[in-house]
């Protein structure tokens, strides 16, 4: 009988297809599968190191004042993520699929020298980046162009903060603010194939408020008097920084709130959005201050607009 000889590169190309077929089954990387939440479940939120394009040097998230959970866990998940030099981390955002809610966070008392560290990462252009279900938050932002029309994009991240200047009212030109409410947007998805809801966008939509509050500070919302309610982007920014020699700082200048809203948008099985929120806010509870808005908790939670800029200028015509 004759021998069928195989030459030895077909021969491993024939191997390698074999293991990849017969495998494909048991073929898993960590992070890539989905994931069905079910009702109620809790989502978690990771964070990872800051970045920013002036400095080009990364740092820990909890190097600067921001709310820790109990315990600090690494969460990094594959090779991938150790070779990119990720620093992800829990957080302390209790998340809940499906749930719509207002939270308190924590309070930080800074010190003259957390202040002034603050302040320079926000004056250094730092952005935040957090991580759900292996998804990295966005920004959503929309360009207007010259013929009226506007353009969505998404910046990846969020920025620390911001300097005042001219153009944003109520600001002092100069002056470092930190964004410390945030608007978590989880857009979800659900059909007859699977059971439970597959996560599919996430958005942040970062606020900055100068918490005031009556009587003793405790994150539960039962219980805490909190003055600067419906939050919206009409009440005083929280500047951060270092006060002048001859300036009196009360005890409030020197600490910053952190809060949170969660609204979750399910995509419908076939098209279009539907708000997972239960109710919107009526005249009688609290005008909207621009647009929509949530209640939440007995409060009315203004949605703060999605940044918009002008159209880059038009280059000029060639000669």
């Amino acid at each position: 009988m004759a021998s069928l000889r195989i030459p030895g590169r077909f021969a491993m190309r024939s191997l390698l297809v074999s293991l990849l077929v017969g495998g494909s089954s048991a073929f898993y990387l960590p992070g890539v599968a989905p994931y069905e939440y079910a009702q109620d479940e809790r989502v978690e939120i990771k964070v990872n190191k800051l970045s920013s394009t002036k400095t080009q040097l990364p740092y820990d998230y909890y190097a600067l004042p921001f709310c820790k959970p109990d315990v600090l866990e690494s969460k990094v998940e594959n090779l991938g993520e150790v070779l990119h030099g990720s620093v992800i981390q829990n957080s302390a955002y209790d998340v809940h699929m499906g749930r719509s809610d207002f939270k308190v966070s924590c309070r930080q008392e800074l010190t003259k020298m957390t202040a002034a560290l603050l302040a320079k990462r926000i004056k250094e252009d730092y952005r935040v980046h957090l991580i759900m279900d292996n998804l990295p938050a966005a920004t959503k932002m929309i360009r207007e162009m010259p013929n009226g029309n506007t353009i969505t994009m998404y910046d990846r991240g969020y920025p620390v903060g911001f300097v005042g200047s001219a153009e944003r009212p109520g600001t002092t030109p100069g002056t470092p603010y930190l964004y410390n409410h945030l608007r978590f947007v989880i857009k979800f998805h659900r059909e007859d194939s699977f059971s439970g809801s597959r996560i599919v966008g996430f958005e942040v939509e970062p606020l900055s408020v100068k918490h005031q509050y009556k009587g003793s500070f405790t994150t539960d919302m039962s219980k805490l008097n909190l003055l600067t309610v419906p939050v919206g982007p009409d009440l005083p920014p929280q500047p951060v920084g270092v006060p002048p020699k001859d300036a009196k700082a009360s005890a409030t200048d020197m600490e910053i709130i952190y809060t949170c809203v969660i609204d979750g948008l399910c995509a419908q099985p076939m098209h279009g959005l539907c708000t997972a929120s239960a109710r919107l806010c009526t005249a009688a509870s609290a005008p909207p201050l621009h647009g929509r808005c949530t209640a939440l908790r007995g409060l009315c939670v203004a949605h703060p607009q999605p940044r918009r800029f002008p159209a880059p200028p038009a280059a000029p015509p060639q000669v």
